[in-house]
């Protein structure tokens, strides 16, 4: 079955403006994160509720945690990030959201050591967390400071049947893997197709 959702990012989840997501007729699913603070969550809660919608978070729950850090210190050291994680894929599990998105992997640069051991750790810490919580997470690479395609690269040069092992599924921005791998980005995607979100 089909959704066709909206994402929170058309509003910054901006509370005064939480409403505006649910004016279109077609649009059943709405994947949110970065709210301001837990009223702007409840908010969003009741009207979702009210309407009957679904929804997937786009993590971080609030703008004040981490964002880019499971693998690497960006603000927060990974092992804070690794459990304020494990805090929101609990709330959500009980909640009932759909999934739950990350941006994984995520390096600054191509300068750390150990990238695909590191995320094949990752991977497994992925795994048992949805595993544990029964909630499917979904990964979504992103380009690294200043544009860096390191993290789809990286991504690229990942075995598929290695990902697939983890039963974690992939979710592609578009925009940044034009941006990332540029004329390459088409075949970059293509050998996803089969575990995208």
């Amino acid at each position: 079955m089909y959704h066709c959702g909206i994402s929170g990012s058309t509003i910054l989840t901006n509370s005064s403006k939480l409403y505006e997501l649910f004016a279109y007729d077609f649009v059943d699913h709405i994947e949110i994160g970065e709210f301001s603070d837990q009223t702007a969550f409840e908010k969003f809660k009741s009207l979702k509720d009210r309407h009957g919608f679904s929804f997937g978070l786009h993590s971080p729950l609030y703008r004040t945690r981490s964002k880019y850090d499971l693998l690497q210190y960006v603000n927060i050291e990974p092992e804070v990030a690794w459990s304020q994680f494990e805090e929101e894929i609990n709330w959500m599990s009980k909640l009932g959201a759909k999934y739950v998105l990350v941006h994984f992997p995520y390096f600054k640069s191509k300068v750390e050591e150990q990238m695909m051991v590191k995320m094949e750790s990752g991977l497994r810490r992925l795994q048992h967390l949805q595993l544990k919580y029964d909630i499917p997470i979904v990964c979504e690479p992103k380009l690294g400071f200043n544009r860096s395609p390191a993290n789809i690269e990286l991504l690229h040069h990942f075995s598929v049947e290695r990902w697939f092992k983890y039963d974690i599924k992939l979710c592609i921005d578009i925009g940044d893997y034009l941006l990332g791998a540029k004329e390459k980005a088409l075949s970059y995607i293509s050998k996803w197709r089969n575990i995208l979100k």
